[in-house]
């Protein structure tokens, strides 16, 4: 599993960051096109918990299931 962050949609609000509990986000570094500071993911820490996905408001993240 793993966790996406379509940058051309976020907008670096950081809710995600409050609601990962395992710590798996942190705030960005690189500003995307419009400015903003989309959050990096450390996919070692992800428990793939979905919270970052439901929370956005911008829908910028996808958890996904790897295929076997």
């Amino acid at each position: 599993m793993s966790i996406t962050i379509d940058t051309t949609f976020c907008k670096g609000c950081e809710l995600c960051l409050t609601v990962c509990k395992p710590g798996a986000l942190k705030s960005g570094t690189v500003r995307n096109a419009k400015g903003y500071l989309p959050p990096e993911v450390d996919q070692d820490k992800c428990i793939h918990c979905g919270n970052c996905e439901i929370t956005c408001p911008e829908m910028a993240m996808t958890v996904t299931k790897e295929k076997k």
